[in-house]
């Protein structure tokens, strides 16, 4: 193909996924996701071509609709290494919405991987560029990302008053879509902060909120939120059908990056029934799936999973439990999950 038809295509691709950044946040988070995946090649050859033409701004607006194919699919590193190349391509630092909302997509990628200062720096020129030009849902999304930098760092003041703010933008410009992160991260600043009353108002918020915009992918993961916290309450009975739903819903949608948060979930569940070897079977594919995707649990995760370490490691002895947890290393992701709901050996 001449370098005319190359270009032709790489306009043509970009065109037709208009919209996709928003969709798959949305009641066409699925379609929009298929349509990437069937996409990934031509996408592939958009982003080479830009990037090596020095036509940055169609890179960068290329990865602000896209990038969150990588996030949803578990492509953390993939996703992280395109929206690099786009964002520093020539032609790239134009401010603009399409760049903020790639500055945060990157930022995420970023705090995924448990990189909080490069985290920080790219939520910040989020921020700063959504405020440049005007972008009120792309600066709710930065304010968004520096909350989840605080909140790892432990800071639960700033990390509030960053969703507060952001809540109270999003509610000013009329857009519920735009509610949906800072509720979201003000429920899990409430439920790691011990207020599990709280955590429980914001994620049932959450629920409705995600009904009504028809994210069925969001309404899953605030299922599983619920069930955690029904855990750290000292409520496994009450915990089971969320995080059961919740898997069912997220292997449904085939979400793989909420896949891990499940299983960690049930591994508590299974701790507290006394069936330790089930629960270190499915913390050992949980932490498989997370070098594979080299990703780190967020801070409302961690103590779900240190939990279950714990108790399970007392109840089995270490042998036993190094034992089962590296049988559950074995497993694929799927097999894990079939397992953690009874469908499996």
């Amino acid at each position: 193909m001449n370098d005319d038809a190359l270009h032709v295509e790489a306009l043509h691709l970009l065109e037709h996924v208009r919209g996709a950044g928003e969709g798959m946040v949305g009641a066409d988070a699925a379609r929009w996701l298929d349509t990437i995946a069937r996409k990934h090649d031509r996408v592939d050859a958009a982003l080479h071509y830009f990037v090596a033409r020095g036509r940055g701004a169609e890179a960068v607006t290329l990865m602000a609709e896209v990038w969150r194919y990588w996030l949803t699919r578990g492509d953390t590193r993939e996703g992280r290494e395109w929206l690099a190349s786009a964002l520093t391509a020539s032609g790239a630092d134009t401010p603009s919405g399409a760049r903020a909302r790639a500055l945060y997509g990157a930022g995420l990628l970023a705090f995924r991987q448990d990189d909080n200062e490069t985290a920080r720096r790219l939520n910040e020129e989020s921020l700063a560029v959504a405020r440049a030009v005007g972008d009120r849902a792309a600066t709710v999304e930065a304010l968004g990302g520096l909350a989840r930098v605080a909140l790892r760092e432990g800071d639960y003041v700033a990390a509030r008053a960053r969703c507060e703010d952001g809540l109270a933008l999003a509610r000013a410009g009329g857009k519920r879509g735009a509610e949906v992160l800072p509720l979201h991260l003000l429920a899990a600043i409430t439920r790691i902060e011990g207020d599990y009353d709280g955590a429980r108002r914001l994620y049932l918020a959450s629920v409705q909120l995600n009904k009504a915009l028809g994210d069925a992918r969001m309404v899953a993961m605030e299922h599983v939120n619920l069930g955690s916290v029904e855990v750290l309450a000292g409520n496994p009975e009450g915990a089971e059908p969320h995080l059961r739903d919740g898997l069912r819903a997220v292997r449904a949608l085939g979400a793989q990056g909420i896949l891990a948060v499940c299983l960690i979930g049930l591994a508590c569940v299974a701790a507290a029934r006394g069936d330790v070897a089930r629960a270190a079977r499915l913390l050992g594919a949980t932490e498989a799936d997370l070098a594979r995707t080299e990703t780190a649990l967020d801070p409302d995760d961690q103590p779900l999973y240190d939990a279950a370490v714990v108790q399970a490691r007392a109840a089995m002895g270490e042998e036993a439990f190094a034992a089962a947890r590296a049988a559950g290393r074995e497993l694929a992701l799927e097999a894990a999950a079939a397992y953690a709901l009874d469908e499996g050996p």
